[in-house]
């Protein structure tokens, strides 16, 4: 090989930077729908700043750069790629223990190389590595960079200032996600909720037999903010799309804050960690738990990280559950001072409970290890819906402690109901129209509460028991504004399956009578 004052002249060795960015990047480009480029970068930044380090430490132990590289790229190989293969072999019934010896026979391999091989196969080794390296982190920013571009979102246009007439009420949506009715409770696992009947007792009218208009979050809420179906959409993207990118627009510019914007509201989200909904780009002010993200939850589990924390019996919360319980204690804290914030104000609340993972005792605290092995799935459900029942009293009781002139709009409502045990199983393939009734029931039935202070205007329409999610807001505008917007029919869909989310069907004469109808 030719030399340059002594020393090899070779390929600058970028490869443990590109291969640590590739895993990154690959997450992100699978769910392009469901996180956004600022979710990306803080994780994409620590991929190559750890890189980065191994590279430098690695350098100063051959007295080859490139030599040093073939080690930073086995730890990068071990740290970032450990989680990923480990769910590849989970069908094998490869023990932990047999993948770490394999992954430490790989290090020294790795080591020996490193040090072993001859300048002309380092060169080559080099060479090629880099070029891996580039080809997939070229494959995924093909996918990321059309999708991004396509999607921009459109610039919000500045409002004009509005003054809401005297005597408006704040409003309170309160999403609680996978809570269902009491009827579809019951067919999903025999619980039972005390939440109704509290709220009833308080005055609001408790639809029990009030369904969800989709199958999914994205969809539900959608439909629900937008008050209009989805038909127009599913037509336009074609049963088999999985682009999400319309239904993410109809959120971040919602028809229902657009009204109240133009009414004189301030919109207020406090954002969970779903990232359709951590921030919504109409909104004046935007409240959320940013430390980390689901998508940071996603690509820890495909690390050497939980695997590490378990070898070391290190007492950490996995990341999904942290941030899960973070975001909701979080967004628990921050109600009460916003409450006291000038009005009138739309305040939207997408509170991931008692949605799983199941974080909560009824007290509040964590459950241990042992306590989560010990239940079932419906106790784990019922513990955290437990706790969850406790906040909104205390959230309520806040809130109707008013003077009767000054209480609050308030519907708390959920988005859908809890999967059944066949979905969970396979969430992408399971394919609804093999649904039980009971399993529908359980899926579209939802806790749906409206608190409509003063009295009734003639004429305009009330909550009803059958009422679906869709005609939430044309019931409040009419009351209070008389917007004089149609109720549209109340009916329910599914999606052929997760994958598929526009391929819908009306399931609605195939649910169960609603309680109360």
């Amino acid at each position: 090989m030719e030399r340059l004052g002594g020393h090899p002249r070779s390929a600058f060795a970028i490869h443990p930077i590109l291969l640590a960015a590739y895993p990154v990047l690959f997450l992100f480009a699978q769910n392009l729908d469901g996180v956004s480029l600022a979710n990306l970068a803080m994780p994409l930044a620590r991929a190559i700043g750890a890189a980065g380090v191994m590279t430098a430490v690695a350098w100063i132990l051959p007295p080859d750069p490139r030599r040093g590289a073939l080690i930073a790229t086995a730890l990068v190989l071990v740290w970032f790629y450990f989680g990923r293969v480990a769910t590849l072999l989970a069908p094998l019934a490869v023990g932990q223990t047999m993948q770490l010896v394999a992954w430490g026979l790989f290090l020294g391999v790795a080591l020996v190389a490193a040090f072993r091989l001859r300048d002309r196969w380092i060169s080559s080794l080099t060479s090629a590595l880099n070029a891996i390296g580039v080809v997939l982190v070229v494959m995924t920013l093909v996918q990321i960079v059309p999708y991004e571009w396509a999607h921009q979102p459109a610039a919000v246009a500045e409002r004009p200032a509005m003054s809401a007439p005297a005597g408006a009420r704040d409003i309170y949506y309160f999403i609680l996600d996978r809570y269902g009715s009491n009827q579809g409770l019951q067919a999903w696992a025999d619980v039972t909720s005390d939440l109704p009947a509290w709220l009833a007792a308080q005055g609001f009218a408790v639809e029990a037999g009030a369904r969800a208009n989709y199958i999914r979050t994205d969809l539900s809420l959608a439909a629900t903010l937008n008050m209009e179906s989805l038909d127009s959409i599913a037509a336009t993207m074609g049963p088999t799309s999985n682009d999400l990118g319309p239904i993410n627009a109809l959120l971040q510019d919602n028809a229902a804050g657009r009204f109240l914007e133009a009414h004189g509201y301030r919109y207020v989200n406090i954002g969970s960690w779903y990232n359709p909904t951590q921030t919504i780009r109409i909104a004046d002010q935007n409240l959320f738990w940013n430390a980390t993200s689901d998508f940071d939850a996603m690509l820890d589990k495909t690390t050497f990280g939980p695997t590490l924390a378990s070898i070391l019996n290190l007492p950490v919360m996995p990341t999904d559950d942290a941030i899960h319980r973070n975001n909701a204690l979080y967004q628990f804290s921050v109600l009460p001072g916003v409450e006291q914030e000038p009005g009138p104000k739309f305040v939207v609340a997408h509170i991931l409970l008692p949605h799983p993972p199941y974080v909560f005792d009824p007290n509040g605290s964590y459950p241990s290890a042992a306590e989560q092995a010990g239940r079932t799935e419906a106790q784990a459900f019922g513990a955290q819906m437990t706790y969850l029942n406790a906040q909104v009293r205390s959230i309520v009781t806040g809130l109707l402690s008013r003077p009767s002139d000054q209480q609050p709009i308030v519907v708390i409502q959920a988005d859908e109901g809890p999967y059944p045990d066949p979905y969970q199983a396979d969430e992408v393939h399971f394919d609804w129209s093999t649904a039980t009734s009971d399993e529908l029931e359980a899926k579209y039935g939802i806790l749906d509460a409206f608190y409509l202070p003063g009295a009734a205007v003639a004429g305009t329409p009330e909550p009803y028991s059958t009422v679906t999610s869709w005609n939430t807001f044309p019931i409040v505008f009419d009351r209070y504004f008389g917007a004089n917007i149609p109720l549209l029919p109340d009916r329910s869909f599914t999606s052929s399956s997760y994958a598929r989310p526009y391929d819908f069907t009306d399931v609605t004469t195939r649910l169960p009578r609603p309680a109360g109808s």
